[in-house]
């Protein structure tokens, strides 16, 4: 298994460690607002030796404005500590912050709390997770998903229009066991969104 996990906290930046059992893949430095050096490297190291699972030790991972994406590839799962252990923390801003974790076919995210901040741009709508198109074989479960505003939980990606023939499908797309907290009223309708 492979192992990421906030190892200090300094002013401006966190270190995260990458570990595959007891080897030591290396120490990623991130700044204030991102968390996704270290964990896209361990998803890498992953899918480079055909697949596995990436946990995330418990802790808050920050996703503010300019983090990029973790793109999850075929074969790998983001698995958390479990509810209220690791945490996604999508921050505040005026600007759009881009979706934590960009899923593609063979993959899972599991034991993950996403809490989406209040943002300040009425033209953003904040998100945890995207399924990309075409993919198949997808499992979300045993997360959590809250917020302060209006929030996007899931995205399906739309990759065609009525002018266009289909690109691809999203298929076999299973969410289960998942905890949904909306703090604002009427928002609950707006968890599971495709997007164009």
């Amino acid at each position: 298994m492979i192992t990421v996990e906030p190892i200090s906290n300094q002013v401006g930046q966190t270190v995260y460690r990458v570990k595959d059992g007891d080897h030591w893949v290396g120490d990623y430095i991130d700044g204030v607002n991102t968390s996704t050096h270290g964990i896209q490297e361990a998803v890498n190291y992953a899918a480079a030796k055909g697949g596995g699972i990436v946990l995330l030790k418990a802790g808050v991972y920050v996703w503010g404005a300019g983090t990029q994406s973790v793109n999850v590839p075929p074969g790998v799962t983001i698995k958390g500590e479990g509810i209220g252990a690791t945490i996604i923390q999508v921050e505040n801003s005026t600007v759009q912050t881009t979706i934590p974790f960009s899923l593609n076919s063979d993959t899972r995210i599991t034991g993950i709390s996403f809490i989406m901040s209040y943002n300040n741009n009425p033209n953003y709508t904040p998100s945890a997770i995207m399924i990309n198109n075409p993919a198949s074989h997808v499992e979300i479960d045993h997360c959590s998903f809250d917020h302060q505003a209006v929030a996007s939980y899931i995205q399906f990606q739309e990759t065609f229009n009525s002018s266009s023939p289909p690109t691809g499908y999203i298929t076999d797309v299973r969410i289960h066991d998942n905890i949904i907290h909306a703090n604002t009223q009427g928002s609950a309708n707006e968890s599971i969104i495709v997007d164009n």
